[in-house]
């Protein structure tokens, strides 16, 4: 792939462009294995496990859409930064590192009557840190990426991490499927992939380490921060593409977390079932 040179401070030179952008797919691939696990079934039927009510995942679920809102005062602190690498990994070590909650919980306290409300604020305070992150994160691939190669990249690194997903909720379903039969043996199992999904997404953003950061394009000169929010709005094409990505994030976390728990509940279907499930949906 010939790749131009990146200008920053000093010069990111071609081939420290390529092994950056390998290094970032193979971090994100990591990071999927969290991903599958704390961010799909595995996360959700913990919590039918614990007996979490329809209001509780219900709320869970709103308590992660709404944090969503942290990205605004994430993107302006990322704007005020030099840089944002420092920044953004600390954010999201913080976030991914609250994941060992749930594991521990689950593992140490299962029937405690505090557990579901513990891995509820837990999860919370880490969908905060996530979308303060997540700014940085977009803003330093955007400026890392020259145009030319921005399609390949993005089509290469999807086509990688979504075989990751796949095999990561495949053997999430048989692992579970696999623990000891019985209230205590299916928490542990659960336990164990929460922790180990932990430890895969903090390695995915230590392994960014690796990956050179340009310097950041300065922000909209002579515009206050709610101008400068407000500005994307204004174009239609934004507003069309945020509304249907709205939409669509809506229904994919309504059906995603009530359809595992209906088909769990009412015709007992195993975890590799659910799994295959995902698997065939994605």
């Amino acid at each position: 792939m010939n790749v131009a040179a990146v200008q920053t401070d000093c010069v990111i030179t071609p081939g420290r462009l390529r092994r950056g952008l390998r290094c970032s797919i193979a971090a994100s691939s990591v990071g999927m294995v969290w991903v599958a696990i704390a961010l799909n079934m595995p996360f959700t039927m913990l919590m039918e496990a614990l007996g979490a009510s329809g209001v509780v995942l219900g709320v869970t679920t709103t308590v992660r859409q709404l944090a969503i809102l942290a990205q605004i005062p994430g993107s302006l602190l990322m704007e005020r930064l030099p840089r944002r690498k420092a920044a953004w990994m600390t954010l999201a070590l913080v976030h991914r590192a609250l994941w060992l909650a749930p594991a521990w919980l689950a593992w140490q306290q299962p029937r405690d009557a505090r557990t579901i409300g513990l891995i509820v604020l837990a999860v919370s305070v880490s969908s905060v840190f996530e979308n303060l992150a997540t700014p940085g994160w977009h803003s330093w691939m955007a400026d890392l990426l020259p145009e030319a190669i921005r399609g390949r990249f993005w089509g290469k690194r999807q086509a990688v991490v979504m075989a990751i997903f796949l095999a990561a909720i495949g053997v999430s379903g048989w692992l579970l499927d696999r623990f000891t039969v019985g209230p205590a043996g299916g928490l542990n199992g659960f336990a164990c992939l929460l922790g180990i999904s932990a430890l895969f997404g903090m390695a995915d953003i230590i392994m960014h380490v690796f990956v050179p950061e340009p310097a950041r394009r300065p922000a909209l000169p002579g515009r206050r921060w709610f101008a400068r929010i407000v500005a994307p709005l204004r174009h239609p094409s934004f507003r069309n593409l945020a509304i249907g990505i709205g939409i669509w994030l809506f229904a994919c976390t309504m059906s995603g977390t009530f359809t595992v728990v209906y088909l769990k509940r009412v015709f007992h279907v195993s975890y590799t079932e659910l799994s295959l499930l995902t698997i065939c949906g994605a």
